[in-house]
This record gives structure tokens, C-alpha cells and sequence, in this order.
């Protein structure tokens, strides 16, 4: 939240107590690099980079907000898209497996504005969390699982969205990736040494026809 690029985002006068109300809805406790931790709550909230920051995690909740505060906000989501490719470049030219990982899941999490320990189906358009749980109550949890439903049960998961709704929903799932990987280890495998993996990835292309 401190990288320079979001030196542009300021905080507007009166809006340090919004950003305070907000930031009181947020799973994670906010902090500056600039400010103590102790006895600077007054100027905590002026700060451009915990603003980034309540409003980062106020995107991953999906939180309604102002028409200013929205604006920043996606002026934020954007400049981590252009970060996060960045440091996807940068760590993977390295070959670090696990801070590689970390970044692609951040960019999937900025991109479908979730958290990581959010349900997948929270990706599909207007599915509320009681539709999330009536499908976890049939044993569904993936949008694949939506698509292999049985029909009288994915018409009680979808009762009440309107036809252009279902629509929608129906275009989002059919055009999620299904990907099957195969891999073949060439040789004998040898610990501290060279080794040779062809991985295979194949998308299954098939839509499904509901109605």
C-alpha cells in the first residue's frame, strides 16, 4: 500500500472519519509506515497509504461506497493489476515457486474482488450468500459443481433472478475455464539434480445447455 504509485491517492478534507467508519468494518486492523502505533489515531486516517489500504480491503467485501471514494478505489484496483503483473515478471524470472504463488493468488483476489478464503461461487454474477448456502447445502461449492447440478436443484439455488439475470449467470459459467493436467516425468528422478517435466494442459471447451 506504500508503493509509489499510489502517491497520487490523497485523502480529501473530512474524509479521514469516513475512512475511520470504514476501516471499523474491515477484518484486518489498519497501519502507516508513517505513524506510530500508539497515540496517532487522529492522523492515522490521513494518510494516502492507509487509504489505500481500507479501501483495498473494502473491495475484496464489496462494499458500497461514495462516489469519490469509489473513484479512488478503482484507481487503485487498476494500478495493482499493473503492479501485481509486474511482480508476477519479476519473481517468476527468479524461479520463487512460493512468493510466485502468493502473487497470482492477490491478482485473482484483486480481479474477482474476494477474499482467498471466500467461496468460488461468490464469482458468479448476483449470487447472494444465501444462494452460496443453499448450494453448499447440496453438497456445491465450485462453479463446475453449479454446472453438474441437478436441474430441480439449481433452479431452487437460482429462484428469483430474472430471465436476463440467468442469462448472465448461465454465459459466466459455461465460459469458466475446466482445465485437466497431465504431466510425465522423463528419467530417473535423483535428488539435487536436473530433471525433465512435460506438462499438458487441455480446456474443455463443451457448454452446458440448461433450459
Amino acid at each position: 500500500c506504500g508503493a509509489a504509485e499510489f502517491d497520487k491517492i490523497s485523502v480529501r478534507q473530512k474524509e479521514a472519519r469516513k475512512l475511520r467508519r470504514l476501516a471499523s468494518r474491515l477484518p484486518w486492523p489498519v497501519k502507516s509506515q508513517n505513524q506510530s502505533d500508539e497515540g496517532d489515531e487522529e492522523n492515522l486516517y490521513r494518510d494516502s497509504e492507509v487509504k489505500v489500504n481500507v479501501l483495498l480491503q473494502s473491495h475484496f467485501l464489496r462494499i458500497e461506497l461514495s462516489p469519490d471514494l469509489m473513484q479512488d478505489r478503482i484507481e487503485i484496483v487498476n494500478e495493482c493489476s499493473t503492479l501485481l503483473k509486474a511482480m508476477v515478471d519479476v519473481v517468476s524470472s527468479q524461479g520463487w515457486l512460493a512468493p510466485l504463488i502468493q502473487v497470482m493468488e492477490l491478482s485473482q483476489m484483486i480481479t474477482q474482488a474476494v477474499w482467498q478464503k471466500d467461496s468460488e461461487l461468490k464469482q458468479i454474477p448476483y449470487f447472494t450468500d444465501e444462494m452460496i448456502q443453499k448450494s453448499k447445502d447440496f453438497g456445491v461449492d465450485s462453479v463446475v459443481g453449479i454446472l453438474e447440478m441437478k436441474e430441480e436443484e439449481r433452479e431452487a439455488v437460482l429462484k428469483g433472478l430474472k430471465k436476463e439475470e440467468l442469462n448472465e449467470v448461465i454465459e459466466f459459467c459455461n465460459g469458466f475455464p475446466t482445465i485437466e493436467m497431465e504431466y510425465r516425468v522423463s528419467g530417473d528422478v535423483v535428488a539435487g539434480k536436473p530433471m525433465r517435466v512435460e506438462v499438458e494442459l487441455e480446456r474443455e471447451e463443451e457448454e452446458e445447455e440448461w433450459w
